[in-house]
């Protein structure tokens, strides 16, 4: 299991099919619709893996 803390982990690592946390502030229009949540909000998600689509 990974936690990886910031919006800057999340852009690097989101694509990663891995057991991955991300703790991340939404700072950015394209972010918050990615992930579905609203600009400058805390967000604690577990990362989506091919198997769970």
């Amino acid at each position: 299991m990974v936690i990886a803390k910031g919006q800057a982990n999340y852009e690097s690592l989101s694509e990663e099919n891995k057991n991955i946390y991300f703790l991340l502030v939404v700072k950015c229009k394209v972010i918050a619709d990615m992930i579905g949540a609203a600009e400058k909000s805390f967000v604690c998600m577990r990362q989506k893996n091919m198997h769970d689509v």
